[in-house]
């Protein structure tokens, strides 16, 4: 399980090239195989009918999918949702990116995996290069192996970046330091944050903004001009939300990272001299005195805590500073909250009268709170054209699917907003369009500022 496109979509493209497209599911909320069968000519429409009727059931060889998809399945009540699990009997179970599972449910996350490696027969195997202490976690009879011989020999083998704290910077003084770099890569918090950053270094060379601001289809456009200026050695400057941490092949020789947790602060050292190409890379922590870089909550908490880590350790990034950090987010979080939901009471309370109260905890346990409104963009020819045969004939089809590629999520004032100005045209009773596009989606920023605020809405998918 993944818990970004872009790591689902670069992964299942390999293993489709290792094992044949046939053998390989790639199962999440914006695949679409329309697509795949126009770039991809092993992809046949044979096929594509195939992996339709395995994606309710995961009786294929290889299945990628989202930790959305995976846990919320185990604990649903929904038919269509539990009917894929009996295939998870005896399977290897590749978890990525372990440090992404919400902390808030984390332990029954855990739990669930236990179940299924004691009574399933199933192997669980947790991928980071920020191991969580789930170990702490798990019941006493379930013993975790280490894969791989001396770890921290192997951190100091594959090391390659320097990384340095270098206090509070304005805007202004990040923006002048971000274009003394000929590459750079930047790693904010909002998006406001992102724009704002974006707007001060926009006329000088080649700059690029990535936020949920912009559709999934024109994220994947500028991260491909990116690729391009950084391989052919030309100027190239990146401000970036945390969607740029994982999963994106991308290699910069320098990345300043607004302070957040440690698990996001080594992600985006894996933006630094990824490929090794140089002796170091350098990787710069820092705090913003704006207004619109602050955070609240699980944010604001999270990066106390990697500043500590930061103080206290000659390198933050090693194995015993994240453990440390581990340690004392679950010891902040504290035994609450690592269930908030109290999932596992709810189960433990019904158990012996074996009256599991399934409806509930289906509805509860949700990694993505409904928390915005999607906006349809009309960005290209492709999407235009979904959406012009949905108001002519009325018939909707697969066009959800379509156009997952092309949805920003807002917050529901924002959506509100572009109500009350008529820019919002509602097709079928279920498609909110993006009307005037020309004047309230810009190329460089996408969606325009609408009173925009809070961060990423787009981190996890389903």
């Amino acid at each position: 399980m993944i818990p970004y496109t872009s790591i689902i979509e670069q992964n299942a493209a390999i293993f489709r090239e290792i094992f044949g497209a046939k053998n390989v599911l790639e199962h999440h909320s914006n695949f679409d195989p329309d697509a795949q069968l126009e770039k991809n000519s092993e992809y046949t429409s044979l096929i594509e009918q195939k992996l339709r009727l395995s994606s309710e059931n995961w009786d294929i060889p290889i299945t990628v999918t989202t930790n959305v998809q995976f846990f919320e399945s185990l604990f649903s009540n929904k038919s269509s949702r539990c009917r894929k699990l009996h295939n998870l009997a005896n399977s290897v179970i590749i978890l990525d990116e372990a440090q992404m599972i919400p902390t808030e449910f984390l332990k029954p996350s855990v739990m669930a995996l236990s179940e299924l490696v004691v009574n399933y027969g199933a192997s669980v195997v947790i991928c980071t290069a920020t191991q969580p202490k789930l170990a702490e976690i798990l019941p006493r009879y379930i013993k975790s192996h280490k894969i791989m011989d001396s770890p921290g020999e192997l951190y100091k083998e594959f090391k390659r970046v320097d990384l340095s704290y270098i206090g509070e910077l304005s805007d202004s003084e990040l923006a002048g330091r971000l274009l003394s770099h000929k590459q750079v890569l930047c790693i904010v918090n909002t998006r406001k944050h992102a724009a704002a950053l974006f707007e001060k270094i926009s006329g000088e060379g080649n700059c690029f903004h990535l936020s949920a601001r912009m559709c999934p289809v024109h994220r994947r456009k500028i991260i491909g001009e990116i690729k391009d200026k950084l391989k052919n050695g030309e100027e190239c400057r990146v401000v970036s939300t945390q969607l740029i941490e994982a999963g994106v092949d991308i290699d910069f020789p320098a990345v300043y990272r607004l302070m957040a947790g440690m698990d996001s602060v080594c992600q985006a050292a894996g933006r630094c001299n990824r490929e090794g190409k140089r002796k170091s890379g350098d990787v710069f922590v820092f705090r913003s005195s704006e207004d619109h870089a602050k955070t609240a909550g699980w944010l604001s908490r999270t990066a106390e805590i990697g500043e500590i880590v930061i103080k206290d350790f000659d390198d933050p990034m090693a194995l015993d500073s994240i453990e440390e950090y581990f340690s004392q987010l679950y010891f902040h979080s504290g035994e609450n909250g690592l269930d908030t939901e109290k999932i596992l009471e709810m189960i433990e309370e019904n158990g012996r009268a074996l009256k599991y109260p399934y409806e509930d905890i289906g509805q509860k346990f949700r990694f993505i709170k409904d928390s915005g409104s999607d906006i349809i963009i009309p960005y290209d020819s492709r999407s235009k054209s979904v959406i012009e045969n949905i108001r002519r004939t009325g018939f909707i089809g697969n066009a959800f699917r379509k156009l997952q590629g092309y949805v920003v999520n807002v917050y529901p004032d924002e959506f509100e907003n572009y109500e009350k100005a008529g820019l919002i045209e509602l097709v079928c009773e279920r498609f909110h369009i993006l009307t005037d596009i020309d004047n309230n989606y810009s190329d460089n920023v996408g969606l325009l500022n609408r009173n925009i605020n809070g961060e990423d809405l787009s981190l996890l998918i389903k």
